[in-house]
């Protein structure tokens, strides 16, 4: 019977070792590394947030050119439906006695001013020579923002990259859990099968056999849950990939619990507010702020810019000619009726509401570090009991097994030896996950995801 029962078990062992091999041995898989890329690559929040920061660098060349020459043409043309003209009385002259002493008028003919038709253009020249701090803050502004926005994009980078992981290896996870339920499933059919050959020979009573039937269905009914699992599972991993391709590809990166974090909590805690691009950009969001206060200020001095300007006449007025203008344009405000003020006041009330937001910020970091901390010195743990449950639970199923193969034991305690690997299994499972998502959770507050990521690509 023993002999029997070896042949029976060399399918399962085909499952449970040679198809993972195989799995594993897949060339053309899709690993942990490439689906993050695809994220940061493909995601839509990513692009938005480039293309804030192009629109902002523009404005930068906007407020250069202010600083630069300006020259402008202004011309008009005018018709006028009466041509000026200026008339002067007729001159009255006055003979000598010798000519007769007679009195003569001399019309003056009249003299036109303009012609019907006036067309005239204007050429200006300008150039700030003092405009109060007014461009400087401007730039700082950009700048400050433009930084703003970019550690704002590599926080939201480090968040993708992190919720990419976490959908992937849930994915694996949920495969993993999948084949552990159809090794317990088949573990169950042969049970089935080997005691309906008892029952045929009278060694077993029916009893044993209703058991052994009621555990296939009931392992069924998991193994189905543990495959709609997998399908939502890879679901999600499409939506964060925004693609169904790379998504249904074989998931090749595994749940070893390999990777080895070595810092303490103090310094994962220190790396955290260190590195922590979100406390960065209100930093920088700070000095934006009081770049705005400086702008503010500035619209209260002075500016000074040199004109030079040049009339141009087009045979229109006979009696102009074109003239040179050179000078100093002064802007001197007085009162704007509190505006200046007020802005100055707003920007401050922003600067103490960032403040408020940093402490925020520096509290949540400091909770997530612990929580990822913990997690994974749990994880370790729970990988080393893991790993002896399951090596308990495959002896239990081994002596079980054999027992009931020897008539020696029941079907209940058969059935439940294969439900206690398959818990241990599972339980192994999850804390590979934990351990996994919790390294990776530790890389991503300590700011070092990325280049976890961008160092394997390069390396591969």
């Amino acid at each position: 019977m023993l002999k029997n029962m070896h042949r029976l078990l060399l399918p399962l062992l085909a499952i449970t070792f040679v198809l993972p091999t195989a799995l594993h041995a897949e060339e053309q898989g899709f690993t942990l590394e490439q689906a993050v890329m695809q994220a940061l690559t493909a995601n839509p929040e990513l692009s938005m947030a480039t293309s804030d920061i192009t629109v902002l660098q523009a404005k930068r060349g906007q407020i250069r050119a202010r600083e630069g020459v300006t020259v402008d043409v202004v011309g008009s043309s005018t018709f006028l439906s009466a041509q000026p003209v200026m008339r002067v009385d007729p001159m009255t002259m006055h003979l000598p006695a010798a000519l007769g002493g007679a009195t003569m008028q001399v019309p003056i003919p009249d003299m036109p001013l303009a012609n019907h038709n006036v067309t005239l253009a204007e050429l200006t020249v300008k150039y700030p020579l003092y405009t109060g701090g007014r461009i400087s803050s401007a730039l700082e502004q950009v700048e400050c923002g433009t930084q703003t926005l970019n550690e704002i994009r590599e926080a939201k980078r480090e968040e993708i990259a992190l919720a990419t992981t976490r959908a992937y290896l849930s994915t694996v996870l949920a495969q993993r859990v999948a084949v552990v339920a159809d090794e317990a499933y088949e573990i169950a059919k042969l049970h089935e099968g080997q005691t309906q050959k008892l029952l045929d020979n009278g060694q077993v009573a029916k009893y044993d056999l209703i058991r052994a039937q009621t555990e296939v269905a009931n392992l069924k009914r998991r193994q189905l849950d543990a495959h709609n699992q997998v399908e939502l599972a890879r679901a999600y991993l499409q939506a964060i990939l925004g693609t169904s391709e790379q998504a249904r590809a074989t998931l090749t990166t595994p749940l070893d619990g390999q990777h080895k974090y070595a810092l303490t909590m103090m310094e994962t805690s220190d790396s955290a507010q260190n590195s922590s691009h979100a406390l960065l950009a209100l930093d920088a969001r700070d000095k934006l702020y009081v770049a705005a206060e400086d702008s503010a200020r500035a619209d209260t001095h002075p500016a000074v810019g040199a004109l030079a300007t040049r009339e141009l006449y087009i045979n229109d007025q006979p009696f102009t000619t074109p003239k040179y203008t050179l000078g100093l344009m002064f802007t001197i405000p007085l009162f704007d009726g509190g505006m200046s003020k007020g802005k100055i006041a707003e920007q401050e009330a922003l600067r103490q509401r960032n403040r408020q937001e940093v402490r925020r910020v520096k509290d949540g970091l400091e909770l997530e570090a612990r929580k990822y901390y913990l997690d994974y010195q749990n994880a370790e743990q729970a990988l080393s009991n893991a790993d002896q449950a399951v090596t308990l639970a495959q002896e239990s199923l081994r002596l079980a097994t054999r027992r009931f193969a020897e008539g020696q034991g029941t079907s209940l305690e058969m059935m439940d030896a294969n439900l206690a690997l398959l818990l241990a299994k599972t339980n192994r499972e999850q804390a590979l996950y934990q351990h996994e998502l919790a390294y990776y959770g530790l890389k991503k507050v300590t700011g070092g995801i990325i280049s976890e990521f961008t160092a394997t690509e390069v390396g591969r």
